[in-house]
């Protein structure tokens, strides 16, 4: 997903779950326009930023998202799924193949959206410092349930190792950033 202002010719793009509701939220009220990866040679962009949020708060959100969206359609209670999902997280954490392929849009790198822009010599920006390229947006849509993260969280901690293997070009971005 990218963001373009047509009058400053500005582009960001973003990955999911890097506050990409918020983000898109922002541009609708200030008359950004969203485009596809497919859409930008037809653009004239002077600049563009990517917007990075920390791997491991990331990861927090993508495996929250990828339990509430599915307790949701199941009509199940967020613990209740919580506890018949934990096996299948449990169990693909340690293949990079079948990880991604549990949630293809949330699980996936945010170096691999970057990517998919290979002619934009992107800025890197943290999220925590997105007010540098987007200095109205004072607040993000915080949708979070603290259970779910709680769990979310002593997840990431006992297979950390494998969540910077998994996401250690996010790790590198994110280090990149301003």
């Amino acid at each position: 997903m990218l963001i373009y202002n047509p009058k400053e010719h500005i582009a960001i793009s973003f990955s999911p779950r890097v506050a990409s509701t918020s983000i898109r939220n922002y541009a609708r009220k200030n008359g950004w326009i969203e485009y596809m990866p497919n859409d930008i040679e037809r653009l004239k962009i002077n600049k563009a930023y990517f917007i990075v949020r920390d791997p491991i708060e990331r990861f927090h959100s993508q495996v929250q998202q990828y339990i509430k969206r599915w307790a949701d359609a199941k009509h199940h209670e967020y613990h209740i799924h919580w506890h018949k999902t934990l096996p299948e997280l449990k169990k693909h954490i340690n293949s990079t193949f079948t990880w991604y392929n549990i949630d293809q849009t949330h699980f996936k790198k945010q170096n691999d959206v970057k990517n998919q822009y290979p002619t934009l010599d992107f800025e890197l920006i943290k999220l925590e410092s997105i007010w540098r390229v987007l200095p109205k947006m004072s607040n993000r849509d915080n949708i979070a349930n603290e259970w779910i993260l709680e769990q979310c969280k002593m997840f990431t901690e006992e297979h950390l190792e494998q969540v910077k293997l998994l996401y250690k070009e996010d790790f590198e971005l994110y280090n990149k950033a301003l």
